[in-house]
């Protein structure tokens, strides 16, 4: 029986290495958004300020108590802004669209009427993620 060869042995063990590198990063990554998605979340964003409040500042359970509906209003403002913001941005793009449509042949205006459908798409499930609307 024929041994295989000490580079065959490095190839195939730097292959594996590589291959669980590779496996290793994409489940970082995938761990890493679900946690973003979590802190912006209906309610992440003030459990994730309030925990960092509540650790950094040593705060008294009175202290959370008082501060707790500050930073839920804060978080509703900062969430009615972003919505906001979100519509004058689709604003924006449909100004955009409308001029730039006038500009192209019936075939074009097809394929930016798709791309359009797509961003909407894309906005509506950001908000539904994100913003509970």
């Amino acid at each position: 029986m024929k041994r295989p060869s000490n580079w065959r042995n490095l190839l195939l063990a730097t292959l594996i290495f590589l291959a669980g590198a590779a496996v290793g990063s994409i489940n970082t990554i995938g761990v890493h958004r679900r946690l973003e998605d979590q802190r912006v979340q209906a309610g992440g964003l003030q459990d994730s300020l309030m925990d960092l409040l509540r650790t950094e500042l040593e705060l008294t359970p009175d202290q959370i108590t008082r501060i707790e509906p500050i930073i839920a209003a804060a978080c509703e403002e900062y969430r009615q802004e972003t919505l906001h913001a979100m519509e004058q941005v689709d604003a924006i793009v449909r100004r955009t669209n409308e001029r730039v449509a006038g500009e192209l042949d019936p075939a074009q205006i097809d394929r930016l009427n798709a791309l359009e459908a797509s961003r909407r798409e894309s906005e509506k499930s950001l908000k539904e993620r994100f913003f509970n609307e």
